[in-house]
């Protein structure tokens, strides 16, 4: 899993446990297959991220250990420095790659256009198109009468998210529109009794004035303990948002909840939910931003998401800033 880089701020309790036993008494080299892998201080995305390699470059392999997220981690060393890297992210062998290929740039249909020239899609009350005078099917903009259009071409009315319908915004949410969040309270009350049926409580969403909170529940017989996952709180002093991850995120991709992975723990798909929640309700292009955070959290960092930077992401200008075992992505309308 990756998160933008940061500065090695500490080394934990955690990560001096979580030390890997050798594989064998002589390292081995190892070339970094992904285009961007980060190399943190210990065996788990909790652990702070010490650097970042990318695709090509060599570490030396000197052990391996079970992470605190449950997949396997390399101890890796290079000239300057060490830490652990996911397995998967690295081959063993001094490998000649390719290079990586240029990702292929999302359509985007720009230009003057007839607001309103939406055209329903057969069977399904709550989605359209939204068709030039060209006949061409829009992706990935905005209409002139203020909703965005994905990279299907959809808009939806609705969006059902952990079986909360959430209206399809034509603005951004202001700080003085959200009020004290009210408008989330409907669409948390119906995550919560998701929660309560489908993963038995493990999880609770919480609506305050100034901030939305989820958090973990944990039971044992004499108590009952929290942790902060996922929250929304106000930034006054960017006149928009922050949003706090400290949790895995399964993102929908996963297809974790189609009943054909039961095996597979499905709580991280939930906070995934959850983080949809939140950036439906306040962006034009909500889908898109959560998976700019997931992408940025969890694999490729594929929409470029900087510490410290301001990057365009839909309606939304996002920027990440780091925090102990968390990550904090501030954001603001673009426009």
């Amino acid at each position: 899993m990756k998160r933008p880089a940061m500065v090695l701020c500490a080394i934990t309790v955690l990560a001096a446990v979580l030390w890997a036993t050798p594989v064998s008494s002589r390292a081995e080299t190892g070339t970094v297959t992904a285009t961007a892998a980060y190399v943190r201080s210990g065996a788990g995305t909790d652990s702070v991220v010490v650097t970042k390699k990318t695709r090509g470059q060599k570490v030396e392999i000197t052990g391996e250990t079970t992470g605190s997220d449950g997949m396997k981690w390399y101890a890796v060393s290079w000239d300057g420095g060490s830490g652990y890297i996911r397995s998967d992210l690295v081959g063993k062998g001094d490998l000649n790659l390719a290079p990586a290929a240029t990702p292929k740039k999302k359509t985007t249909v720009s230009g003057t256009f007839t607001a309103g020239n939406w055209q329903a899609v057969p069977g399904r009350g709550d989605m359209w198109y939204y068709v030039n005078e060209n006949g061409d099917r829009l992706t990935n903009c905005f209409s002139t009468d203020g909703y965005y259009v994905d990279s299907n071409g959809a808009r939806f009315a609705t969006k059902e998210i952990l079986g909360a319908k959430i209206g399809q915004r034509n603005s951004w949410l202001t700080l003085e529109a959200a009020g004290g969040f009210e408008c989330f309270v409907p669409g948390a009350t119906v995550i919560q009794k998701a929660f309560n049926k489908n993963i038995s409580g493990a999880r609770v969403i919480s609506v305050y004035s100034n901030y939305v909170m989820l958090r973990s529940i944990v039971k044992t017989t004499n108590q009952q303990t929290t942790e902060e996952r996922l929250a929304l709180y106000k930034n006054t002093d960017i006149g928009g948002y922050t949003i706090m991850v400290r949790t895995t995120l399964g993102g929908d991709r996963l297809a974790l909840l189609d009943n054909t992975a039961s095996s597979i723990n499905p709580i991280p798909e939930y906070d995934y939910g959850v983080l949809r929640f939140f950036t439906n309700m306040v962006s034009r292009s909500g889908d898109m931003l959560a998976s700019a955070i997931y992408s940025s959290w969890e694999i490729n960092n594929e929409y470029g998401l900087e510490m410290g930077k301001w990057i365009r992401v839909g309606d939304t200008l996002v920027r990440y800033m780091p925090a102990d075992s968390a990550g904090l992505y501030e954001i603001k309308p673009a426009f």
